[in-house]
């Protein structure tokens, strides 16, 4: 089937509206249109129905070969044809006529003998309408190419996504369109409102050559549709009717309804803490890793005693399988988990195993699927659900790690489907207080008073939990408590011994601290020749492609250059602070050593930090180890270079390198670079906005600012070095004396 066009689906009228993204509901509903006309009493709620997924041109073309094809029911009924004369047959200006007389209108033609023209007329403006779009309604006359012409219409990305996760038959398929389609077109489920029971089944045998003994079979309590919750029972006037689940037609009507898990979860952005602090076995997280960065589903079980950090440990693996971690969110709705079992599955469907993990938390109820303990005062609970939690194991279609305390509840049947299972114990005392360390690592306390604080997490014997809570509160402390006097330092001892020996559980984690730019900051004043904000977005798409699993075949390589102060330093912090990574900063007095073959050594090693640690490296005055091999008068600065060429080539992460002399470098240097970005000097917008921003309590006019700009060569360095002057004067600085001294020091950085 050809790409559909949609510029006729959105059509508005004053029959229906159906939004343009819906193209593909609209089509089906086309469709049911044109094969229940031939079979369906022309009712009130049929016309409006087929009317609803006509055009007004084609509804205005079909009411005007009606009335000409059929002139004495025009004389017949006074009024009809009275109203029908005035708008559809008008001389000049004809239109459609009101929804009530065209509905007296065909259901008078169709009990006439004129019935089989109108419906072979209707018909026509149906398949002709469904042929635009490469649909050739005429040609289906059995199953199988009923079959093929309705795949593409019935099967949308998120039904597809449905179908795979709950393993559903066509039958089921063709029965979900049926509701979907009700949804979506109002008139439809008016119509289907009226049918009888018998109607029903008939019109599936219409549609979709179901016979009525498949329909009845598919809907019955033990078939997926129903013991899934994806249709449920709802009363009637019959008794009762079949309802599609509120999260069913909203996963699949909602547009970019594939981003249901952001509905039904969390997603995880607190920087969990390095994996390289959880004492776990380095070939199980190996082999986790490998499992979890696959592009394949994987199960991964973590469970055992409450505390030792499970949970952060999920999140460790997902930022370091480079993908996404959303983290479900229980209802609590039922302690059998059956709701819990119905969203994870549906966000499963919504999900991608390339780029999304899924973390289950206390999760021991959802997999409670062994009668026992509890449980055998219920014992058909377990068993009614085992199937359903086995199932969604087997069809997921994206990696979650699941995470409980107990293994106990969970049948063998279960425990053989997961991927891999990781058991975490009580930690020793050893681990506890290279924890407590490293937790404390971050505040400002005397060193004494840090090892003290880890002796008594080391004795205490507790959990991880309490002293990642520990660390959470001692933040929270008045100043005073951690003063470096005696006092302080008993006082807080106190508290520490105070909060161990209550045991608390683990409240929420602490992220490292990392600098950033300042507050002054601006992104926007910078005057580069490529704009600073495309600069940030391209690093963006390169990190974004990585998390993704797309192979990269080469690192992402820039080069800032320009006068000095001009904010290359800086907008590397930048996009790192922004981008999230760590920056690692190189300078030559890193780099040179006058022995022979060091420096060489030092560049293979400032690469395979950067590796290791997946940060932005930056290289700061360039020009000092990047200089052109056609000037050297040494071997070794030839060498150099050779090194810093081959180590650019081989870096598969983000290199950003800094100069004030471009001129200098070597002209093989400069080919490496994906782009060079120069900084100039700021515009007179920029001094503006970090005049805004370095001095929001002083205003300068117009005649100021272009005092500035033409004295020339301002940087964003002047502004910064002219915020520490400040400190030496007195009370606030006037616009006049800000303005003489941002000039004076453009000047000495010229050097004039």
């Amino acid at each position: 089937m050809r790409k559909h066009n949609t510029d006729d689906i959105g059509f508005s009228s004053r029959f229906v509206h159906i939004p343009s993204g819906d193209f593909k509901a609209a089509l089906l509903a086309r469709y049911f249109a044109y094969t229940l006309v031939a079979h369906h009493r022309f009712t009130d709620r049929m016309v409006s129905f087929f009317l609803s997924v006509l055009s007004e041109p084609r509804i205005l073309s079909l009411v005007q070969d009606c009335a000409h094809s059929a002139p004495h029911i025009l004389e017949e009924e006074e009024d009809i044809g009275r109203d029908i004369r005035e708008t559809a047959l008008a001389p000049k200006t004809p239109s459609i006529p009101g929804e009530d007389t065209l509905r007296e209108f065909f259901i008078v033609l169709w009990k006439s003998p004129f019935r089989q023209n109108l419906i072979d007329r209707v018909q026509s403006e149906l398949a002709s309408f469904l042929a635009e779009d490469g649909i050739d309604a005429r040609a289906i006359h059995d199953e199988q190419s009923a079959r093929e012409t309705l795949q593409p219409l019935l099967l949308t990305e998120s039904l597809e996504n449905l179908t795979r996760v709950f393993a559903l038959t066509e039958a089921d398929i063709a029965i979900i369109s049926v509701y979907l389609t009700y949804v979506c077109n109002e008139q439809f489920e008016y119509l289907v409102d009226e049918w009888t029971r018998n109607e029903q089944y008939l019109a599936y045998e219409y549609l979709f050559y179901l016979p009525r003994k498949t329909v009845i079979e598919r809907l019955g309590a033990d078939q997926k549709l129903r013991r899934h919750g994806i249709l449920e029972i709802s009363s009637s006037r019959r008794g009762y009717e079949f309802v599609l689940n509120d999260d069913i037609s909203a996963y699949l009507t909602i547009p970019g309804s594939k981003s249901i898990h952001e509905d039904e979860c969390v997603r995880s952005d607190k920087e969990p803490y390095p994996i390289e602090t959880f004492y776990v076995d380095k070939v199980k997280e190996a082999t986790v890793l490998d499992l979890l960065s696959s592009s394949r589903p994987a199960h991964i079980f973590l469970y055992g005693k409450e505390g030792t950090g499970k949970t952060e440990y999920a999140r460790a693996l997902a930022k370091e399988a480079g993908k996404t971690l959303y983290e479900y969110r229980q209802d609590g709705q039922s302690f059998r988990g059956k709701d819990d079992l119905f969203r994870i599955a549906l966000i499963s469907a919504a999900s991608r195993a390339e780029d999304t993990i899924l973390l289950v938390d206390e999760a021991d109820s959802i997999l409670s699927t062994q009668v026992g303990g509890f449980f055998s005062l219920f014992a058909s609970m377990p068993d009614a659900s085992k199937g359903r939690v086995n199932e969604l194991l087997d069809n997921a279609q994206c990696s979650i790690i699941w995470i409980s305390n107990r293994v106990r509840q969970i049948d063998p049947s279960t425990k053989r489907r997961f991927t891999y299972s990781i058991e975490f114990t009580a930690l020793p005392p050893r681990a506890i207080r290279e924890l407590a360390l490293t937790k404390l690592k971050d505040f400002a306390l005397e060193g004494t008073t840090v090892q003290e604080i880890a002796s008594i997490a080391a004795r205490s014997g507790l959990n991880a939990a309490s002293v990642s809570f520990l660390a959470d509160t001692i933040a929270s402390l008045p100043k005073e408590l951690l003063a470096d006097t005696p006092y302080a330092r008993n006082a807080l001892l106190r508290r520490v011994r105070s909060l161990f020996d209550s045991n608390t559980r683990l409240i929420t984690g602490t992220t490292p601290f990392r600098g950033k730019t300042g507050a002054s900051y601006s992104l926007t004043a910078l005057n580069t020749s490529v704009t600073a904000t495309k600069i940030v977005e391209a690093v963006s798409r390169f990190y974004q492609a990585e998390e993704r699993g797309v192979e990269m075949e080469e690192g992402l390589r820039i080069l800032f250059h320009g006068e000095s102060g001009t904010g290359k330093t800086e907008a590397a912090r930048y996009i790192a602070d922004t981008l999230g990574r760590p920056l690692l900063i190189k300078r030559a007095s890193d780099i040179l050593s006058p022995w022979v073959g060091e420096s060489e050594q030092q560049v293979a090693e400032i690469f395979r930090e950067a590796e290791e640690t997946r940060s932005i490296l930056l290289l700061d005055e360039a020009d000092s180890f990047f200089s052109s091999r056609e000037h050297a008068t040494r071997s070794w600065e030839r060498t150099l270079v050779n090194e810093f060429l081959t180590r650019m080539e081989e870096f598969s992460g983000v290199l950003i390198c800094c100069t004030n002399m471009a001129s200098n470098l070597d002209r093989a240097v400069m080919r490496r670079f994906h782009e060079a970005v120069e900084f100039y000097t700021l515009s007179a917008e920029g001094i503006t906005e970090l005049l805004e921003r370095y001095f929001p309590d002083v205003s300068f006019n117009d005649t100021q600012v272009l005092d500035l700009f033409v004295s020339g060569s301002l940087t964003p360095g002047d502004f910064a070095a002219l915020r520490g002057r400040l400190n030496f004067y007195e009370g606030d600085a006037p616009a006049d004396y800000i303005g003489s001294s941002l000039a004076g020091l453009a000047k000495a950085r010229r050097g004039e």
